[in-house]
């Protein structure tokens, strides 16, 4: 509103909030996206065309494309964030914890469990020592079962490699042949989610019948291994008639999956998405900040008794602007009453 001649006009929207409206700010705690609907349902709004310079409808327009780029612009970045991150990311597996190896130590207290009068003893080797978990088929079977084999890390395998040795000495000799070779203490024992607590209830027979159940049928217990010699090499298979689908299983239970990003993805990825989120700020600074500087502002009016329409009280208005409006309202008061509008003929009549 420069006081200059019209050049042509555009259309304006104004919005007021009533002042009881304050009893919404409750609904911040629903988040702020509540809050804005619940002004925006109770809020009065008008709209009308106003005269303009083409410089101030281009200016007025400015304020209205800027943020409107901005918003779009924001869009574009969170798409590439989340482009960024997927190309980046890779997926990987990692091998639960909850696996854990235990071999047996005498307890005469013990009357239950695989191994009566022993109970187990964490070994120190679990899921975190194991570098990859397979499920394959047992070609030296017929008909061919399935197996789990197990690779270990350096660590696991050195681990393995010490309980294997171990496990042998405790009672020497060939285990398939002479029972005397076939003893607790040569076998160890692989669990899935056995805990220290499970073990110092091992006393409890009860108990230790429900933890030593197999692990598919709602136990703990994968295997009580027989060593029939120190293995070194870092694998071990898992065997114990399995279908193929209880091998597969087996695989998902000790080796869920999971999804890593590179560090450089990561980075740029999170870069534009607080790019993203910086835009999108600034588009709403913008949306507020830009219209009210730039456009004309007014509060919209309740509804008056004779007006079809609401009101508006136009500020920031150029005084030329309001005595120009001033002297048409004057000129319409003063004009004479239009005409009645003529009777309609009616048949019959002169």
């Amino acid at each position: 509103m420069t006081g200059a001649p019209a050049e042509t006009s555009r259309k304006f929207t104004f919005s007021t909030t009533p002042a009881w409206a304050v009893a919404l700010l409750p609904l911040v705690c629903l988040g702020l996206l509540p809050l804005f609907i619940g002004l925006y349902l109770v809020s009065r709004r008008a709209s009308g065309r106003l005269p303009l310079t083409r410089a101030s409808s281009r200016r007025v327009a400015l304020a209205s494309w800027i943020p409107a780029g901005m918003t779009l612009l924001s869009f574009l970045l969170g798409i590439a964030a989340f482009v960024v991150l997927g190309a980046t990311s890779s997926t990987t597996t990692r091998v639960s914890s909850s696996l854990v190896y235990t071999k047996w130590v005498v307890d005469a207290n013990v009357t239950g469990g695989p191994e009566v009068g022993f109970k187990p003893s964490l070994t120190g080797l679990s899921g975190g020592d194991i570098q990859t978990v397979t499920a394959r088929n047992d070609t030296s079977t017929s008909p061919g079962g399935w197996l789990v084999d197990i690779t270990f890390t350096s660590r696991g395998r050195d681990l393995f490699d010490a309980l294997t040795r171990d496990n042998v000495a405790a009672c020497p000799g060939d285990a398939t042949v002479d029972s005397k070779a076939n003893c607790a203490q040569r076998h160890l024992a692989l669990w899935l989610g056995l805990t220290q607590a499970d073990i110092d209830r091992w006393e409890d027979a009860t108990y230790v019948d429900a933890v030593s159940q197999p692990w598919g049928s709602g136990g703990k217990l994968l295997g009580d291994l027989l060593t029939l010699e120190e293995i070194n090499s870092g694998e071990v298979l898992i065997t114990g008639n399995f279908t193929q689908s209880d091998a597969q299983d087996l695989v998902a239970a000790i080796e869920p999956t999971s999804t890593s990003s590179s560090p450089a993805g990561s980075l740029i990825g999170g870069v534009l998405g607080g790019l993203a989120l910086l835009t999108f700020i600034a588009a709403l600074v913008c949306l507020v900040v830009l219209r009210r500087l730039i456009g004309p502002r007014g509060a919209v009016m309740g509804k008056s008794t004779g007006y079809a329409d609401r009101l508006v009280e136009l500020r920031r208005l150029h005084p030329a602007f309001a005595e120009a409006v001033r002297q048409m309202q004057l000129a319409r008061a003063a004009a004479p009453p239009p005409p009645p509008p003529p009777q309609p003929f009616v048949p019959g009549s002169n």
